[in-house]
């Protein structure tokens, strides 16, 4: 996706997650949120995939 459509997206994301509503009922429904930048999601989600990535590794899951 480029740059600029992701940048547009997490803005309008972090946008309505300022909303008290928006985050009154995400609170409802279990949902902690944490507005971030993009480039913030998708280092934790390599740094998810690392973690994990080992943990499979060592329990012997097979990759499917």
């Amino acid at each position: 996706m480029p740059g600029e459509t992701t940048e547009a997206l997490s803005a309008a994301f972090v946008s309505a997650m300022e909303h008290r509503n928006i985050r009154d009922r995400a609170e409802e429904l279990g949902f902690s949120l944490n507005p971030s930048p993009a480039g913030n999601f998708a280092q934790l989600i390599r740094d998810q995939h690392v973690i994990y990535g080992r943990v499979i590794r060592e329990v012997g899951l097979p990759v499917q």
